[in-house]
This record gives structure tokens, sequence and C-alpha cells, in this order.
């Protein structure tokens, strides 16, 4: 029998300086996930993805065969919970216990409903990565590189069509230029209306600044995120200000949510 009490799935969030953390974790306890757990050291994602998976090994979740992993960026909803569902149901289906289901959340920059973290991974998956750490690459896509090796390999990476986050909503506008930089270099320019938000106060900086670095960094990996902050951008940073009301601002993403769900 499948057990559809998810809620005790660990959680794992990634964290780097977002505005978002605290909304991030008040979204995941709001769906009733009791075992969070934060990694937000300073390093970079490849090397943040080894981190993640070395937990299998950590006493407290030996009996775990399921791991989520989400950033500090996405606000989580219910769909999350149909996920995990889905992913124990594909878990007892699965012959070598091989599996990485993603849903789709909504970008806000973007406009559109995208395949998305969080993903769930199950322990052979981690397992095989902690083994096999080549495949873990320091590249534009880390993870999707190892999504695309395991559906090369064993038809793992699987996609449910459900609603699990807003990604990029309210970020502090340096966060959002090196999230921009990072797609305009993945080829995904094409996915932004640049006009609109070259028309925002918060986040026409950062565009404009992206748009320039992307010509002049050559780099293929997503570690630049750990330089500091241009000294523009943290004043637009000091400007839009921390996330005072965390309550508020949580329903009025669930608003946002609740009305996509009606297009």
């Amino acid at each position: 029998m499948i057990n559809n009490n998810v809620i005790d799935i660990p959680i794992i969030v990634f964290a780097h300086n977002e505005r978002t953390i605290d909304l991030a974790i008040l979204s995941i306890k709001k769906l009733g996930f009791k075992n969070i757990v934060i990694l937000d050291e300073e390093i970079g994602f490849s090397e943040k993805l080894k981190l993640f998976f070395e937990l299998i090994n950590d006493e407290k979740y030996k009996d775990h065969d399921l791991f989520i992993r989400t950033d500090a960026d996405r606000i989580c909803l219910e769909g999350l919970i149909d996920l995990c569902k889905e992913s124990k149901k594909l878990l007892e289906e699965s012959k070598d216990k091989y599996l990485l289901v993603e849903g789709k959340g909504y970008e806000r920059f973007m406009q559109r409903f995208r395949g998305a973290t969080p993903h769930v991974y199950s322990r052979e998956i981690m397992k095989y990565c902690l083994e096999n750490k080549e495949i873990i690459k320091n590249v534009l896509k880390p993870e999707s590189q190892i999504g695309q090796y395991f559906q090369r390999k064993y038809s793992a990476a699987k996609h449910v069509n459900c609603f699990t986050n807003l990604h990029e909503y309210n970020q502090y506008p340096s966060k959002m230029y090196q999230a921009f930089l990072t797609r305009i270099k993945r080829g995904h320019l094409s996915y932004y209306n640049v006009n609109a938000i070259l028309s925002d106060e918060f986040y026409s900086l950062p565009m404009q600044k992206a748009l320039i670095d992307s010509k002049n960094n050559n780099s293929q990996s997503m570690d630049y995120s750990l330089q500091s902050i241009d000294k523009d951008l943290n004043l637009l940073d000091e400007k839009i200000g921390p996330i005072l009301n965390l309550e508020e601002e949580y329903n009025k993403c669930i608003a946002i949510a609740n009305s996509l769900k009606l297009k």
C-alpha cells in the first residue's frame, strides 16, 4: 500500500540571500512539511547539489526513499503535495528505483508555465550521483543535465502536470540580475517580454546589465552568482527592502496562483 501522507518527506531548500527565503519556508510549512533543511552555504550550485545528495548518508534520513529539492525563490503551492503523492506511486512501480520527478511552476518574468523545481529525487538516484560525481557538472544547467542523463539511461525523469510553485516573485533586483544573466547565457532571452521588464522600476537595470554582461562574461557555470553585488543594484535592493509582512505577502501569492488556475 502507498502511504499518501507525504509531509514527512525531507524538503531541502537551496538558498543564497534571496529576499523570499522566509516566505518560501512559510509556504512549505503551510503545506504541512516538517522536515525542512536549508542549504545556504556560500558555494556554487553544483557543489551544493553534492551536499544535497550526501544527505542520504545522514542517520536522520536513513528511512527516507524520496527527497524534495527546491529553491528559496520559489513559493510552494498545494500542487507539491500532489507531486509527492504521484512520485510515491511512480517509485513503487519502478524496478530500479531511479526516479527524478518535476511538476510545473509559473515564471514571474517569463509570464508562462514551465517544467520546474521543486524536484523529487529517489534515494537511488542520489546514491548514484554520489558514486559517479562526474555527472554533477559545473555548467549553466547542472540539474537539467542530471535529469537528461537518467532519462537517457533509465527513463527515470518524469514530468507530472501539477502546479507546484510561483517562481521569482518579490526578488531583490541583484538576484534577478543573476537570474537574467544565467537565462540569457542559456539562450532563453526570447522567453522574456524584455520591453516590459525594461519599463519596470526595480528590474529594468538588472536586465540592462545582464544584456551587457552576457556579451562579456564567457563563464559556462553558475558560480558568478557568488560575486559581490554591483553598487547600483545594491541601492535598488535597499530601496525595495525586505519583506515586512510574510502572511500578507503569502496571501497575495496564493491569490495570484488561484487566478492562474482559472486561465
